[in-house]
């Protein structure tokens, strides 16, 4: 037990009467030190308990050298933990910023989230730009600053010229979001989050709910049904009492109820993870982040999702690390996974690429729910939500396919040097009618032959056609410079066939 006293006065008289003040004192009642607590709090603590205690420390910017009593203990943003029970002095250092002090208080036994320190820019040589920080609930909404796309909330838009700025936030299924905003030059601004609304439409007795961790990247469990990782939207919620949890290798079950409420979106508090891994453990976590965000995570040249993010599951030991993003240089280096322990890597920042297209573009794609496999002209490039880089400026054919849920096809536009958000998918449940169509794959050598099923043009190859009645169906494939290909495919209910590739054969 810890005893707090206000105040206290020793007068030098000897060392006997010392030692007996001293005596005293300690026998007072810790009732004492409470109500003592109440009112002056320049009190000294005369009982120190062995117990520790867990911080949370965060920067805006971050990667901030954390001090704490004059001890390094790394950079913003992570947990300090080990944290003799108290009250502590901190110290944020970053250069370019002014350097903040201030005291705070370690609880025994407990995980405290202090409030994230936002660091002042130290002056500087003046070039009348500014930097500012966007934010949105929810995430990812398109940023349009005087109608030129800055890429998706949250983020710092940087080299802003000086002056008052137009902003409008987008996002498919909200309301548009128009305002304006002051660039001040050679500071940086965090502007308050913007809330969007979401779109009206019918009442259906369904709500939203924001599920959030710390970690991140936790499965969510609701009422036992899997709704993918934190952090997210969970959408079509039946209104009433749901059982929630969160389930994430190396750390203990989460378990809770929460109210959803028809019609309504309600942001839950952000949960926090106890680690429960043991010392001994084989894998390590990292946090991966980069200035802008949204780049691909490239570690021993396997893909392991967009920063910001934590990686998790890596074997000890050092690994390689590349990070790529269309417009950016390639960022290519190397760290140190540590059994059991979850590292928080610096932030690392893309150089701008600047050189010519390469007739490529990128594509963002995603879908509710998530973990769709994604084709595109026949090909699989992975689970939704990705990024999908490299793409050959033109039409594409996309379909999106997930158990328990049909088959969604449809095309889109690549644009060359260029990265495109697409709306988000909304997958129906079901597998379709298993009675009377099928969907198979058409696929042809060269590719973009034109595809005609009983007669009708089914679009080009190389892509899935839905709803196609069960039988035997009538293929002709055209193309310019090719003999006509004519044979018959075989479209099984409620099934989706793969047919190999048809060789198309060039004319005499």
């Amino acid at each position: 037990m810890i005893c707090r006293y206000g105040k206290v006065v020793i007068v030098k008289t000897s060392v006997v009467a010392g030692i007996l003040f001293l005596f005293l004192i300690g026998m007072v009642p810790c009732a004492v030190a409470e109500d003592d607590a109440s009112g002056d709090q320049g009190g000294t603590i005369l009982f120190a308990s062995p117990e520790n205690g867990t911080v949370w420390i965060g920067s805006i910017p971050t990667n901030a050298t954390i001090y704490i009593d004059g001890v390094d203990h790394g950079l913003t943003d992570r947990y300090v933990t080990n944290l003799t029970a108290g009250i502590r002095n901190l110290s944020l250092v970053k250069t370019g910023y002014q350097n903040l002090s201030t005291t705070f208080e370690v609880e025994a036994d407990k995980t405290v989230v202090l409030p994230t320190y936002i660091l002042t820019e130290s002056a500087g040589p003046e070039d009348g730009t500014g930097t500012v920080w966007i934010g949105s609930i929810p995430t990812n909404a398109t940023i349009y600053i005087d109608g030129v796309d800055h890429g998706l909330t949250d983020r710092y838009m940087t080299n802003l010229t000086a002056g008052t700025k137009n902003l409008t936030l987008v996002k498919t299924g909200y309301q548009n979001l128009s305002t304006t905003f002051e660039v001040e030059a050679d500071k940086t601004v965090v502007l308050p989050t913007y809330i969007l609304t979401e779109s009206a439409g019918p009442e259906d007795g369904t709500g939203t709910v924001w599920i959030g961790s710390i970690p991140t990247n936790a499965t969510i469990y609701i009422d036992g049904v899997d709704h993918g990782l934190t952090d997210r939207y969970v959408t079509n919620l039946t209104a009433g009492t749901r059982n929630l949890t969160l389930v994430k290798t190396g750390y203990q079950n989460l378990s809770t109820t929460f109210e959803v409420e028809a019609d309504k979106t309600v942001v839950l508090p952000t949960f926090i993870f106890t680690n429960g891994g043991s010392p001994d453990a084989v894998n390590g976590t990292v946090w991966i982040g980069s200035i802008p965000t949204n780049a691909t995570i490239y570690i021993d040249g396997v893909n392991r999702g967009m920063t910001n993010t934590y990686v998790t599951n890596l074997t000890a030991g050092t690994k390689n690390l590349t990070l790529v993003k269309t417009g950016y240089q390639n960022l290519s280096t190397t760290f140190e996974v540590e059994a059991g322990r979850t590292i928080v890597l610096r932030t690392f920042i893309l150089a701008n690429g600047g050189g010519p297209d390469d007739g490529t573009g990128t594509v963002w794609i995603g879908s509710i729910p998530t973990n769709a496999m994604i084709y595109i002209d026949g090909v699989n490039r992975g689970m939704t939500n990705l990024y999908v880089t490299n793409l050959t400026a033109g039409i594409r054919n996309l379909t999106l396919v997930k158990a328990g849920y049909q088959n969604l096809s449809t095309t889109f536009e690549v644009e060359a040097g260029r990265t495109i958000v697409l709306r988000t998918f909304i997958l129906t449940q079901g597998d379709g009618p298993v009675t009377d169509s099928g969907t198979i794959w058409i696929g042809s050598v060269p590719t973009r032959a034109t595809i005609y099923l009983d007669g009708i043009n089914r679009g080009q190859t190389d892509q899935y056609l839905s709803n196609v009645p069960a039988g035997t169906r009538n293929l002709t494939l055209v193309k310019a410079g090719y003999q006509n290909l004519t044979t018959t495919v075989d479209v099984k209910a409620g099934k989706t066939t793969v047919m190999k590739a048809f060789r198309l054969t060039i004319k005499p």
